[in-house]
């Protein structure tokens, strides 16, 4: 993300284009209606995920330890849905 915006506090706006985009989506048809329900979840894992982004880059951590964080933004939905579908 630090890339796209160059830092700053530019940077949570990729986040918050992507829960609108889902929002906007679902309320259009374009998306399927439980797509509301699943975007306040969403929106949450990356106010996490971007919370600690910031504090691990303030505290110069490494960027695998980064990754580590943020793959919790993939891994929660797919461990919780994951039974639901198999």
């Amino acid at each position: 993300m630090e890339l796209l915006t160059g830092g700053g506090p530019l940077r949570a706006v990729p986040y918050a284009v992507a829960v609108l985009m889902l929002a906007v989506a679902a309320l259009a048809g374009v998306a399927p209606g439980f797509v509301l329900l699943v975007v306040p979840l969403f929106g949450g894992l990356l106010a996490w995920q971007f919370g600690w982004a910031l504090v691990l880059d303030r505290l110069a951590a490494p960027a695998w330890l980064v990754a580590l964080v943020g793959a919790v933004l993939l891994g929660w939905p797919i461990a919780t849905t994951l039974p639901l579908t198999g």
